[in-house]
């Protein structure tokens, strides 16, 4: 059930609210007028809503000459800046380019500050983050989630890479061929040697390889990595580097790699594992993600630090250094 107070502009998919026989200039004015605005009103916008657009001189064509991207630019011009009170935005922005992106979140933006209220439907965690005080996490159409947008976007990552991974899972081989070692699963483990499902971040972590060798394998090369589906495996512990291999693996065991310190921000990461042959030859097992693990701890207090650690994983210490003379927070 939705209750609406004042007027309504929505930008549903590409083309919403046009009229593809009209002009662009015909259309913003019959959206206006939708909306419940004087003709008076709507030419007082006209040129800030082309202007934003960038459409130029294609504002007197019909609209069904334009592309898909003409289209979103005119419809979210004209949806913002008709001073809706409630703008309901889905996913169709990704039509854009760069740049009108970034205006368009900008716009967004002010039409927050302003006191209207913005509804946005959308996979893109950074928009969600950034704009959103509030959000709410569907699954097959029910409510799993419903408060703060940075939990919110917390808990869907970590659904995510749930969902590609079941936690411990022994991956079916490539062929039907038996190969000549297995890794069973990969287990977690802090310093007393106690099963783990998540770490905290800056602590000791020991990964443990569970291997099923059908034959004698001779010094036999593995790779431990850390990654996700975003960006692949970005660090690695390998034998192939270090040389540091056991001279013959048999029937069923395991082997350590211990991590003195886990310089990872707080979210969901995949454990890659893959195995070579002796001298680097040879593919026994795939580097391939086997498993998902948390790194748990808190997060800091800016407005995106959930999804910029998506692209900067890694924490590095830093501090800022700033002058007497300069305020913070940009004021």
């Amino acid at each position: 059930r939705v209750r609406v107070r004042g007027r309504v502009g929505a930008l549903i998919e590409v083309g919403t609210g046009l009229h593809p026989e009209l002009t662009g200039r015909e259309n913003v004015s019959l959206y206006g007028r939708i909306l419940g605005l004087s003709s008076r009103d709507v030419v007082r916008r006209f040129d800030e809503i082309v202007d934003f657009s960038g459409i130029g001189a294609a504002i007197d064509q019909p609209v069904k000459q334009y592309s898909s991207g003409m289209q979103l630019r005119l419809g979210f011009s004209v949806a913002a800046h008709l001073e809706p009170d409630v703008l309901l935005v889905d996913e169709a922005l990704s039509v854009g380019d760069a740049g009108f992106q970034h205006r368009c979140v900008d716009k967004m933006s002010q039409i927050v500050r302003g006191g209207g209220t913005l509804v946005l439907v959308s996979h893109s965690m950074n928009a969600i983050e950034t704009l959103c005080t509030r959000a709410i996490l569907l699954d097959q159409g029910r409510v799993v989630l419903d408060g703060p947008g940075r939990d919110v976007v917390q808990e869907y990552l970590r659904r995510s890479m749930e969902g590609e991974y079941v936690q411990g899972r022994r991956p079916e081989p490539a062929t039907d061929q038996r190969p000549a070692l297995e890794i069973l699963r990969i287990s977690l483990h802090d310093s007393d040697g106690n099963e783990l499902d998540s770490v905290r971040a800056d602590e000791p972590l020991t990964v443990r390889v569970h291997y099923l060798a059908h034959e004698p394998v001779v010094r036999p090369a593995f790779s431990i990595g850390f990654g996700d589906s975003r960006l692949g495996a970005f660090s690695s512990a390998s034998m192939l580097v270090d040389g540091e291999t056991p001279d013959v693996v048999e029937g069923e065991g395991h082997l350590d790699c211990v991590f003195e310190r886990l310089p990872l921000r707080p979210r969901a990461y995949e454990i890659w594992c893959g195995v070579r042959g002796e001298h680097g030859v040879g593919s026994l097992v795939d580097f391939t993600p086997h498993r998902v693990f948390e790194v748990a701890g808190e997060l800091p207090p800016g407005k995106a630090a959930v999804t910029w650690g998506l692209k900067t994983p890694v924490e590095i210490p830093y501090e800022w250094v700033i002058p007497a003379a300069v305020t913070r927070n940009g004021r």
